[in-house]
């Protein structure tokens, strides 16, 4: 559903008008359709700096994955990592406007080194691991959503706030993950698969050791790392 045109005459009207109390029903209109404008509140200073770098999903076939986010939707491929003979992830991203005017395009050096620095944004990161010849076969283990990965200034200081805002932590800064669970589905890597392939196990245990790992109320997993990254 192409919702512009049913929410842009709405948020134009009340951009400047009070915001109503959710619930409340307009006098001389249906409750639906609907828009309630955001508050215009600013966020909290000591979440300064943080960004959401990338998203990252499970794919069952890799070339084919990569074919249709190039080919349909105009990604990317900045390159791919070859983890081990099964495990590779594959980041991908769209070039922005670069030169006088906005008249280039972002080379894929420049999109890599920005990604690279820590400062890239609205990256896509593809994970897959080969399940041929395994026991639980190619269609076993998650697909679909893995993580979102945040950026932000220092990752100790967003620990200890997140901790004190009640967030769930599967996993600190410095600490090494347990792969047996949620943390191993949203990097690819299902329990029978740490089970039976120490390597590759390993290998993303110690990638992720500088990093915080949170679940959102939903159980979404969220990667969060310093700019520098490390903790």
């Amino acid at each position: 559903m192409h919702l512009k045109h049913i929410l842009l005459p709405t948020l134009l009207a009340t951009a400047h008008a009070c915001t109503p109390a959710l619930g409340t029903r307009a006098a001389d209109g249906p409750d639906f359709p609907s828009t309630q404008p955001g508050p215009d509140t600013p966020p909290s200073p000591s979440t300064a700096g943080y960004f959401v770098n990338h998203a990252a999903l499970n794919v069952r076939n890799l070339t084919r994955s990569v074919a249709w986010y190039r080919d349909a939707l105009g990604f990317q491929v900045l390159f791919t990592f070859r983890a081990s003979p099964r495990y590779s992830v594959v980041y991908l991203a769209h070039s922005g406007p670069t030169g006088e005017g906005g008249a280039g395009a972002q080379t894929v050096v420049e999109l890599t080194a920005a990604m690279m620095s820590g400062r890239a944004r609205g990256l896509l990161e593809l994970v897959y691991f080969d399940r041929s010849g395994l026991e639980s076969g190619e269609r076993g283990g998650s697909t679909g959503f893995g993580h979102v990965g945040l950026i932000v200034p220092d990752v100790l200081q967003a620990q200890a706030r997140l901790e004190g805002l009640g967030v769930q932590v599967l996993k600190r800064a410095g600490e090494v993950p347990d792969l047996g669970g949620p943390v191993g589905e949203a990097f690819g890597l299902p329990a029978d698969v740490v089970e039976t392939n120490a390597a590759d196990a390993e290998l993303i245990s110690g990638a992720l050791l500088g990093v915080l790992l949170v679940l959102d109320p939903d159980g979404n997993l969220i990667e969060v790392q310093s700019l520098s990254g490390g903790p």
